[in-house]
């Protein structure tokens, strides 16, 4: 009789599942940037076109009869994005699947998809962190995030020129408390079956971790740990920062005969960068 194996009984749709499941929890700091493809390039990097000189009303002035334009220049550098691999591999043998341990075998590897799912998300926060607006950080070092804080970023934001309804809030399991306890937070729960259902915001904000509005802002929760007490972020995510996809994420799937397993293998190339660091406020009451 043939001997079964992981892959007769664990399809790659499966373990596609168990990892976009991942994805979908509490990972939210690759929410605020913009995807950008790059698997057409023929490169290690990509360098995004960035204005170096910003051109504002000032720059349109009156014309006399006769008299020439005014001229000015829309001077361009660039900021670059590198690509780095990243993956890992699930190997299930022979004798867990004849023992009937394969759901063992696939809970210990969800624990590698969440931490791989949460390899991506540090690396985008680790961006994000490091690239602020000069006004910030806000904050009045209570260990409290209050209305006032929330007003402030979204205030400091709208005073730079971003788009109101392009701006997302990020928060930690202490800042998501403080939310929850404001008389003027509005939360999901209050918004509407639609929105509850489909955690849905009229400016097309989706994710399961949203909380609900607050000073104009739709506000999302992570309890990765990396938000401390008394810290969060307002965005404009369609100004501050992309993340490059040099290689789509694959799942692939190898017999090794040598161990007696299936081998199923995930990798991508990507890389994240800060276009306009200007667009993130970051809270620390």
């Amino acid at each position: 009789m043939p001997t079964t194996t992981a892959s007769d009984i664990i399809s790659e749709q499966a373990v596609r599942s168990v990892l976009e499941e991942q994805l979908t929890k509490t990972y939210q700091f690759r929410r605020v940037f913009q995807d950008h493809d790059a698997t057409d390039i023929s490169n290690d990097r990509f360098s995004f076109p960035q204005r170096e000189v910003e051109l504002d009303r000032d720059d349109v002035v009156e014309v006399g009869e006769g008299e020439n334009y005014a001229r000015t220049g829309t001077d361009y550098g660039e900021v670059t994005v590198v690509y780095d691999k990243r993956g890992f591999e699930i190997s299930i043998s022979d004798e867990a699947v004849s023992d009937s341990r394969v759901d063992v075998e696939m809970d210990t590897e969800t624990q590698a998809m969440n931490a791989w799912q949460g390899t991506m998300d540090y690396l985008a926060f680790q961006v994000l962190d490091s690239n602020q607006n000069a006004a910030g950080p806000i904050g009045d070092d209570n260990g409290t995030i209050t209305y006032q804080n929330l007003v402030d970023a979204r205030t400091t934001l709208f005073g730079d020129q971003y788009d109101l309804s392009e701006m997302v809030g990020l928060v930690g399991s202490d800042g998501m408390g403080d939310l929850l306890k404001m008389d003027e937070f509005t939360q999901a729960s209050e918004m509407g079956d639609f929105v509850l259902e489909n955690g849905l915001l009229p400016n097309g904000q989706v994710g399961p971790m949203f909380l609900g509005e607050a000073a104009g802002v739709p506000w999302y929760a992570t309890n990765t740990g990396d938000l401390a007490q008394g810290e969060a972020f307002v965005v404009d995510t369609s100004r501050f920062g992309y993340e490059s996809t040099r290689w789509d994420r694959e799942i692939t799937q190898y017999r090794d005969e040598e161990a007696d397993a299936d081998v199923w293998k995930l990798r991508g190339r990507n890389g994240w960068v800060a276009f306009d660091p200007s667009a993130n406020v970051k809270i620390e009451a």
